[in-house]
């Protein structure tokens, strides 16, 4: 499992040894993740992105998903 923010002060300092947690912002995600993930979960993001942004930002999750992999947007 892998988590990231655009800033390390909301992860915790003892993660458990599944988790792993990287400071990345969604609309660059490391080159080295395409075709990484199962799942791309993103929450809360209706407020920090720009209409422009949006694009972007699921084309880069969609490049870091396995073939037939999901996309789960969550907003409440």
């Amino acid at each position: 499992l892998t988590g990231i923010d655009i800033s390390q002060c909301l992860f915790p300092t003892q993660p458990p040894q599944n988790i792993t947690f990287a400071v990345h912002t969604v609309t660059n995600l490391p080159e080295s993740w395409s075709n990484r993930f199962k799942l791309a979960n993103q929450r809360l993001l209706i407020g920090a992105l720009t209409s422009d942004q949006w694009g972007t930002a699921l084309r880069e999750l969609y490049r870091v998903l396995k073939p037939g992999g999901w996309i789960q947007l969550l907003e409440s």
